[in-house]
């Protein structure tokens, strides 16, 4: 069986595909349409043509070959074990995928992935933007990725604000300052920290219940239903629609008053 390949590998590999792009490809792309502009010039069609094929061709492996590579590493990424999974002994997501507790609808709280709704920001985006799914540009499903993940980033932004959650790294203790002096995101610290999933080893002790009660899927809220929540201030406060809605400070302010009324109900 292969090796799974952690994030930093697969980071190194897109970095190293990256580098070959801008360096050997695009370099070379640039010498074969001086050259061909050249030919052009002195009248000489036929190494004109040549030489111009050749950029084409050099072209298409920059930016469909390549592209489509990266893209497929950063769909490996998405689902490859974090390093805070890895600290704590959790299963890699591959190994969660016939699991209960990678599922949706397990009983509370267990583990979330932004990529459960992906597809459905995705349609959203795409309906909006007149655009085809099929060529999306990195940059855009990473905005998709932020769109489809804000209503959690608002949620983990409330909970690493009242130190819920789970800092055992230097570097996301230097993310929770930062979040704490509003220096990042909610959606940066979910991407950078979280790799736009959470685990119910992220939050302390003191919130799990609370997460439990208003955060799970299926079963009774006793103190509020986060989704429906969430729903409501999108639909009715902002008077938009769902997966629309990038992280801000102002929105983080007026969906708070949602997460304090169900925190308050559940400490009664």
């Amino acid at each position: 069986m292969a090796k799974e390949k952690t994030k930093t590998e697969i980071e190194q590999t897109i970095t190293l595909i990256r580098a070959c792009r801008w360096i050997f490809l695009r370099l070379a792309f640039v010498i074969f349409l001086v050259r061909a502009i050249a030919s052009f010039t002195e009248r000489n069609i036929l190494s004109g043509v040549l030489n111009a094929c050749i950029a084409v061709a050099i072209a298409a492996a920059d930016l469909g070959l390549l592209g489509n590579l990266i893209r497929k590493l950063k769909k490996e990424y998405e689902t490859a074990p974090s390093t805070h999974e890895l600290k704590n002994g959790q299963p890699t997501s591959s190994s969660l995928s016939s699991s209960t507790s990678d599922s949706p609808t397990s009983a509370g709280m267990q583990r979330y992935k932004v990529e459960w709704v992906w597809d459905n920001a995705c349609e959203v985006y795409c309906r909006r933007n007149n655009k085809d799914p099929e060529e999306l540009s990195e940059d855009e499903n990473d905005e998709i990725y932020d769109l489809a993940g804000n209503d959690v980033a608002l949620l983990l932004t409330w909970i690493v604000l009242h130190d819920f959650f789970v800092a055992d790294t230097d570097l996301t203790k230097e993310y929770v300052n930062d979040l704490k002096n509003r220096k990042c995101t909610g959606s940066d610290f979910l991407c950078n920290v979280c790799d736009y999933k959470l685990a119910r080893h992220d939050f302390s002790e003191k919130i799990i219940g609370f997460i439990d009660d208003y955060f799970k899927h299926d079963g009774p809220h006793t103190c509020g239903n986060f989704a429906e929540d969430y729903e409501a201030f999108i639909r009715n406060d902002l008077k938009t629609e769902l997966y629309t809605v990038p992280f801000s400070w102002e929105e983080y302010e007026g969906f708070t008053s949602y997460i304090e009324k169900a925190y308050r109900k559940f400490n009664e």
